[in-house]
C-alpha cells in the first residue's frame, strides 16, 4: 500500500460528505482511506457508511472506527497506528483535496523520497480563496506550515513519534520536531488540499487569543527555541483579528 488517508471526524455531518468524495475521486488509486470517528450523535456514520459499496467498487480499502477519544490528536494518533501505508495524510472533516492530490504525492515521493512533504493549498474564507504556500526557513513560523497538505512517511512516525496530545497546537509541535531529527522534507507549490477556515484556532474572544498565544509559545520553548518567538505568537492573533 503506497498511501493511507485518515480522516477524524465527530459530529461532522454537515461537511464529510465532502471530504469522503474527494478521496473517493481520487485520479490515484494505490491506496487505502480511515474514517477514525470519535462517537459522533448525529447522522455522521449513516453518511459514513454509505460510501463503503463505492469504495469496494474501486478496490480501496475502507475502514471506519467509531469509539471515544481523548481530542483530536488522539484520535490521529489511533489511526497513524493503524495506517498501513507507506506515506501518511490527514484530512479534516471539512476539508477536501483536489482530485490530482494523492497522484501528485505519489509523483514527488518518486522524484525525492521525501520523509515529509508539504504542498500548497487553497484557504476558504466565505466562499473566498487564497493559496497558501508552505515554506521552510531560518525563522520557524506557523504562517509557513500547510498542515492539511502535509504527508509523513510511517518510518518517519516511527522515528520521531506521533502527535502530543498535550498541546492545542500539535501539529506545530510536530513540524519543529521534523527540524530537530533533519528528516528529509519536500516543499512543493502544487495546490492539493482546500482548507476551510474556522473553529476554536480562529475564536476571536481574548481568553481564547490568550490560551492560543500561551499554547504556541510554550510549543517553542518546548522545541528549545528562543523567547523571542513570544512576539510572534503576539503577532498571529493580531493578525487574525484584524483580518477577521
Amino acid at each position: 500500500m503506497r498511501i493511507s488517508i485518515i480522516t477524524v471526524c465527530l459530529n461532522s455531518e454537515v461537511t464529510i460528505k465532502r471530504t469522503i468524495e474527494s478521496v473517493l475521486t481520487q485520479t490515484f488509486d494505490d491506496f487505502e482511506y480511515l474514517i477514525i470517528d470519535g462517537a459522533s450523535t448525529d447522522k455522521t456514520l449513516m453518511i459514513v457508511d454509505k460510501y463503503r459499496d463505492s469504495f469496494n467498487a474501486r478496490n480501496i480499502p475502507y475502514y471506519i472506527y467509531s469509539e471515544k477519544d481523548n481530542g483530536i490528536y488522539d484520535a490521529m494518533n489511533k489511526g497513524i497506528k493503524k495506517a498501513k501505508g507507506e506515506i501518511i495524510g490527514i484530512l479534516n472533516s471539512d476539508d477536501w483535496y483536489e482530485p490530482t492530490a494523492l497522484e501528485t504525492i505519489a509523483r514527488l515521493y518518486e522524484r525525492d523520497r521525501f520523509d515529509v512533504c508539504m504542498c500548497s493549498l487553497y484557504l476558504w474564507r466565505k466562499r473566498r480563496k487564497i493559496v497558501k504556500k508552505p515554506r521552510v526557513r531560518t525563522f520557524k513560523t506557523t504562517r509557513d506550515l500547510c498542515h492539511p497538505s502535509m504527508f509523513v512517511t510511517r518510518d518517519t512516525y516511527k522515528c520521531i513519534g506521533v502527535y502530543n496530545k498535550k498541546f492545542f497546537y500539535s501539529d506545530l509541535d510536530f513540524w519543529l520536531r521534523t527540524f530537530r531529527h533533519n528528516v528529509k522534507m519536500t516543499v512543493s507549490k502544487d495546490v492539493i488540499t482546500n482548507y476551510t477556515i474556522g473553529g476554536v484556532s480562529n475564536q476571536k474572544t481574548f481568553s481564547k487569543m490568550g490560551m492560543r498565544m500561551r499554547d504556541r509559545y510554550r510549543i517553542y520553548r518546548y522545541n528549545h527555541y528562543s523567547r523571542f518567538y513570544f512576539f510572534e505568537c503576539v503577532l498571529i492573533e493580531v493578525a487574525k483579528l484584524i483580518l477577521a
